[in-house]
C-alpha cells in the first residue's frame, strides 16, 4: 500500500511538472527568443484569458477524484459508468454556448480592455479558444482516470504530447510568431486529450451520449453566437459586448426551449442536484426526450 502511494505521488508529481513547464511556458520560451516583446503580450493576454475560461472545467478533477475513487473501493463499477456518462454529457452541453459566446465577443473584448493596439490578441484568441468544447471533457476524462489510480498512461500520453508540442513551437514560432504559438498550443493539447479519451473510454465502458440532444444544443450554441456576434459587429465597444451578451443569452434560452436541449433523465437529474424555482423552469422548458430506462 505504502509503496503504491509513492508510486502514485512520484506520477502525479511528474504529471504536474510537465504540464507547467511545457504546456504552461514552453510558448513563451519560444516567443522570448525568435519574436518581439508584443508577439509575447500578445499571446500571454490570448492565453490568459483562455486559461480563465477553463478554470472551473480543470477544478473540476477535483471533486470527481475523490467521488470516483470512493465508488471505485466500492465496488460501484455501474454507478461510475451512468455518473461519468452524464457528466461528460453535461460538461459538453455547458461548453457548447460558452464557447460561441467566447467566440463571439472575446475578440472584442480584448480590444476594450487592453485597446486596439492588442487587436492582434483577439486572433490568437480565436485559435486557443476553438477546441474549448473538448478541454473540459479531457479534464474530466483525466479525473476520472485519476480516481480509479490509471496515471501512468495519461503521464506517457502528456509526455509525448509534450514532444509534439516543443516540435511544433520550432516550427511554427519562429515563422509565425504569437499565431504559430497558439496552433502549436492547440494541436498539442489535442494530441494529449484525445488518446486520453479514448483510454478512459476502454475503462469505463459505453456511455449513452444522446448525440441528437448534443447536436441541437450546438446548433442552438451556434445560432445564439451568431446572435451575439451580430450584435456586438453593429454596434461595436462597450455598448455592443452587452447588447450582444444579452441578447445572445436571450436568443439562448428561447432556443434551447424550441430545440429541447436536454434530455428528461439530465433535467430531473439538474433539478434534484441544483434546485432553485427559476433553473427548475428552464430545465424542463429545455427538456426533450423521456428519461432512459
Amino acid at each position: 500500500m505504502r509503496r503504491n502511494a509513492r508510486s502514485y505521488a512520484l506520477f502525479a508529481s511528474a504529471s504536474g511538472v510537465v504540464t507547467f513547464v511545457v504546456w504552461r511556458r514552453s510558448e513563451l520560451f519560444f516567443l522570448q527568443h525568435y519574436s518581439a516583446n508584443a508577439e509575447m503580450a500578445f499571446y500571454s493576454i490570448a492565453f490568459a484569458v483562455v486559461t480563465a475560461l477553463t478554470a472551473l472545467p480543470t477544478a473540476l478533477g477535483d471533486v470527481v477524484s475523490p467521488a470516483v475513487a470512493t465508488l471505485y473501493g466500492a465496488g460501484a463499477t455501474e454507478r461510475i459508468q451512468r455518473g461519468y456518462g452524464r457528466g461528460a454529457r453535461l460538461l459538453v452541453l455547458v461548453s457548447l454556448p460558452v464557447t460561441a459566446a467566447a467566440l463571439a465577443l472575446g475578440p472584442e473584448t480584448l480590444k476594450v480592455i487592453w485597446g486596439s493596439d492588442y487587436s492582434r490578441a483577439g486572433d490568437v484568441f480565436l485559435i486557443l479558444v476553438a477546441p474549448l468544447p473538448l478541454i473540459p471533457l479531457i479534464n474530466y476524462a483525466r479525473a476520472f482516470l485519476t480516481g480509479i489510480g490509471l496515471i501512468r498512461v495519461p503521464l506517457m500520453i502528456l509526455a509525448a504530447a509534450g514532444v509534439v508540442n516543443i516540435g511544433l513551437d520550432f516550427l511554427l514560432v519562429p515563422r509565425w510568431d504569437s499565431i504559430g504559438a497558439a496552433v502549436a498550443n492547440v494541436c498539442a493539447q489535442l494530441s494529449a486529450g484525445l488518446p486520453v479519451l479514448v483510454y478512459s473510454r476502454r475503462k469505463v465502458g459505453p456511455i449513452q451520449w444522446e448525440t441528437a440532444t448534443l447536436v441541437r444544443a450546438a446548433i442552438v450554441s451556434a445560432l445564439a453566437g451568431g446572435v451575439a456576434w451580430a450584435a456586438v459587429w453593429l454596434v461595436g465597444g462597450p455598448g455592443g459586448l452587452a447588447v450582444g451578451l444579452l441578447a445572445g443569452s436571450f436568443a439562448f434560452v428561447v432556443l434551447g426551449a424550441l430545440f429541447r436541449i436536454l434530455t428528461a433523465d439530465d433535467a430531473l437529474w439538474l433539478d434534484e442536484s441544483v434546485g432553485g424555482r427559476l433553473f427548475r423552469r428552464w430545465s424542463r422548458q429545455w427538456q426533450g426526450a423521456e428519461p432512459a430506462s
